[in-house]
């Protein structure tokens, strides 16, 4: 399962904060699966949608169909990148490059690889643990 633990930081100023908050899933992409061939596609993209959703019971997220959420990325497997780096290097906040649209709810937040501003569809979800599973031993 991929996935990233970086938050916003305590000032709430991106340029402070960590690459993987935008570099994590483009850096995935482009080094596991289009460079190093480790990956086919279609487990690269289950590692980030469908076995997160499942691991943690959100049945309405990780798959493409009717009733589910309409949270998309479209995204050009040859283009994918990430830019981001550390403060003092580069740019921790700098957005990856190949990722066309990013719609959530139905809504369109990200276009031609641009953030929309105002636009908020998403919302918090939160997780109850169980105590049952070490969640470190998923996937």
């Amino acid at each position: 399962m991929v996935s990233s633990d970086i938050g916003p930081t305590p000032s709430g100023d991106t340029s402070e904060g960590h690459p993987q908050n935008t570099g994590t899933f483009p850096r995935f992409f482009r080094k596991l699966v289009r460079e190093r061939d480790n990956l086919p596609l279609i487990q690269a993209v289950a590692k980030c949608t469908l076995l997160p959703a499942e691991t943690f019971g959100l049945t309405g997220k990780g798959r493409l169909m009717e009733g589910a959420d309409a949270d998309l990325v479209i995204w050009d497997l040859d283009r994918i990148t990430d830019r981001a780096d550390f403060p003092g290097i580069g740019r921790p906040d700098a957005p990856p490059e190949g990722i066309g649209y990013v719609i959530v709810n139905g809504r369109i937040v990200v276009q031609n690889n641009r953030i929309l501003k105002g636009v908020l569809p998403g919302k918090t979800i939160q997780v109850k643990s169980t105590g049952n599973r070490n969640l470190s031993q998923a996937g």
